[in-house]
């Protein structure tokens, strides 16, 4: 599977590469939102 992204990676632009870079910034970030919201109740009763 590795082999496969690396494969298709190389036939990519540079535009390609920078979108993909950008949707997986923007999901990471996404999730760390969520993260967050489900965790922060919890360390904010923790720590009161």
């Amino acid at each position: 599977m590795i082999a496969e992204l690396q494969r298709s990676w190389r036939k990519m632009t540079r535009a390609e590469r920078r979108r993909a870079l950008r949707i997986l910034r923007e999901s990471a970030a996404f999730l760390a939102c969520i993260v967050v919201a489900v965790g922060l109740p919890g360390w904010v009763e923790y720590i009161l």
